[in-house]
């Protein structure tokens, strides 16, 4: 079934998601089937600064609307690459257009990548939900602004990934975000969101949004007319972060906002959250913070973030209406 763009299947013991129409469609229009080979969403920064003209400006902000329903809908591991090619949104320039367009061409190189979960789960596991947080300073993406990362989902027991001949993943995400702002700041005087001077206070700022955010998700949860059980476990690979949350120093050298953050406190004490460590890189049980794609880039380590995806999304199989030969440019 076609929903505005999304690819509704059954495949495998499978219920998937895809965009492989619509993300065909999209190549065609913007001219991106002969692009060369894209393994990652976004690489580097753009260099080129120079301004766009009117004709390319409306261009550019129409593959950025296009890549964005992308995004939003299957592509989640796309996300860092689409904030950062948004923000340019207000002065396009060449090099971003161009980053768009290779966001496009990736887009299209991959499109069987979607959203996949088993039919059925035979062995429901405990705890059922499960949420990562991390941070970047911003040297690698956004010019040290503190980008920061969350990824939320459900997860799936060995048995219930056997009955789809272990195509699905033991973790399915639900939502997830990719940003440079949020609630949690330093001081209420300050008006915009802020980096911190250093990665552990970053590193909590962004435990500090991904606890509201946690919070949303159970109480969406709960308006769907489905129990969530507490307390919510929530993974961090900073261990400063952890420390702070938790409350195992009795006096911390961010004073500047023990206070401000003691909300975290709280949910820690009445036992609605609990703050745990995971490694950043994948340790060889296969754990790793699923969160990092959402803040860095891996221009040299394109192989670290296909592990990563792969953690995320499925390979949806091609859909028989769909005919790679007729593929031309609109």
């Amino acid at each position: 079934m076609d929903f505005i763009g999304i690819c509704l299947s059954i495949s495998n013991g499978m219920k998937c998601m895809d965009m492989q129409y619509y993300i065909v469609k999209i190549a065609q229009v913007f001219k991106v089937l002969d692009y060369p080979t894209q393994r990652l969403p976004m690489a580097f920064q753009a260099t080129d600064l120079r301004p766009l003209d009117a004709d390319a400006a409306a261009e550019f902000r129409a593959v950025v609307g296009a890549n964005g329903w992308v995004v939003l809908a299957v592509f989640l591991t796309s996300k860092t690459a689409q904030s950062y090619i948004a923000s340019h949104l207000s002065k396009p320039s060449v090099g971003a257009f161009e980053l768009a367009r290779n966001l496009a061409a990736y887009h299209f190189q991959h499109r069987q990548l979607g959203l996949g979960a088993p039919l059925v789960e035979p062995n429901p596991v405990e705890p059922l939900y499960t949420f990562f947080s991390d941070s970047n300073n911003g040297e690698q993406v956004d010019d040290y602004k503190c980008r920061r990362g969350f990824v939320a989902g459900v997860n799936y027991s060995p048995q219930a990934l056997a009955l789809t001949d272990n195509r699905a993943k033991s973790f399915v995400p639900m939502t997830a975000y990719s940003k440079t702002s949020g609630i949690a700041k330093a001081t209420t005087l300050f008006a915009d969101t802020h980096s911190g001077t250093g990665s552990g206070e970053n590193e909590t700022y962004a435990l500090g949004d991904a606890a509201t955010h946690a919070m949303h998700f159970s109480y969406c949860i709960e308006e769907a007319g489905r129990s969530f059980v507490y307390p919510i476990e929530l993974f961090t690979d900073a261990t400063t972060a952890r420390t702070f949350a938790n409350g195992t120093k009795g006096t911390t050298r961010m004073r500047q906002i023990d206070m401000r953050q003691e909300w975290i406190s709280s949910l820690r004490d009445t036992r609605i959250i609990t703050v745990k460590y995971v490694p950043s890189k994948m340790t060889g049980d296969g754990k790793c913070n699923l969160s990092d794609c959402f803040t860095k880039l891996f221009g040299k380590h394109p192989l670290i973030f296909e592990r990563q995806r792969d953690l995320l999304q499925v390979e949806v199989d091609e859909h028989s209406l769909f005919n790679t030969d007729d593929l031309t440019s609109a």
